[in-house]
């Protein structure tokens, strides 16, 4: 179903052997990479002492009341388009890929859209503009992973919707990139992966994040950050793609925080997305500087445009 999928095995698996020296992935590795004893606390996974590289931070100061965002419910409407499903690691069309689109931003129950790509990868689906929503790729074979991305939006291009890319993670990808990072996936748990964002949707170089359920931080995830769009055993905090990626994350609902230190001192909160986990699977959501919860609505959307 996936004809690049070999090629990017002996991609991935190159980079493997080329991990220190060929050896074998270190399943000990905890937090954030460092190994600790007893419940995980702040300061296990935020340490960065670098400033944070935001291109746009005069929009919100860390520390003030997360920013508001004034809806246009006139900008929402359901339209017709023609959407891409796209393999996350080769950047190929994937065919015969079950997209389902979720309106309430909430991938359970019952699907408000659904469609299956075609040889090209499209997939026609009439989506609501201007509303946050899920969706969730799957493939019936299992060579995509089931996929899901939270706060997703999609505005108008006159009479349809601006055509739109889904993510689909293959089952190879899902299980190499813990390996090359060194950890042992747990199939009871998910990953959970995202890029942090400026005002001006730039990515954040020098954040680091924490995963939390029912404001605890959660045992037994392993954080770790992206260079070059690729995992990074050793990368501290974002590098200039801005990408991070949480492995072992438990189910339920959790809450991602970023932090990165703005005008010196210590990092301080700046921004976090919630979504729920689910087991065995890749679960996409974005941190956006200043913005509680992930959910950014485009510029086209608000009152006041320009944000």
């Amino acid at each position: 179903m996936r004809a690049r999928a070999p090629l990017a095995l002996i991609a991935l698996t190159a980079l493997i052997a080329a991990c220190d020296g060929g050896t074998t992935p270190d399943d000990t590795d905890t937090g954030s990479g460092t190994d600790t004893a007893g419940p995980p606390v702040l300061e296990d996974y935020i340490n960065v002492t670098d400033e944070a590289l935001i291109s746009a931070g005069t929009c919100w100061t860390p520390g003030d009341a997360w920013i508001a965002q004034q809806v246009n419910v006139e900008a929402s409407m359901s339209l017709p388009g023609t959407g891409l499903v796209a393999d996350f690691e080769s950047g190929s069309a994937v065919f015969g890929a079950f997209v389902e689109v979720f309106n309430n931003d909430d991938a359970s129950g019952t699907a408000d859209e659904t469609g299956t790509t075609d040889q090209n990868g499209h997939v026609e689906l009439t989506l609501p503009t201007c509303t946050p929503t899920s969706y969730r790729v799957s493939t019936a074979d299992g060579e995509t992973k089931n996929t899901y991305e939270a706060h997703q939006f999609y505005i108008s291009d006159g009479s349809q919707h601006a055509g739109t890319e889904f993510n689909s993670v293959s089952r190879t990808t899902y299980q190499i990139i813990p390996s090359i990072l060194g950890i042992s996936p747990d199939p009871t748990r998910s990953i959970i992966a995202g890029t942090a964002f400026d005002c001006v949707e730039n990515p954040i170089q020098n954040a680091q994040v924490v995963v939390k359920i029912d404001g605890q931080i959660a045992d037994g995830v392993v954080i770790k950050y992206f260079v070059d769009e690729f995992p990074n055993r050793d990368q501290p905090a974002t590098s200039p793609d801005g990408l991070w990626i949480a492995i072992n994350v438990p189910p339920g609902l959790v809450t991602v925080e970023m932090y990165g230190v703005v005008g010196g001192g210590a990092p301080q909160r700046l921004g976090t997305t919630q979504l729920p986990s689910r087991a065995d699977s890749i679960n996409i959501a974005n941190i956006y500087y200043g913005i509680d919860g992930g959910v950014k609505y485009p510029s086209e959307c608000l009152v006041q445009q320009g944000f």
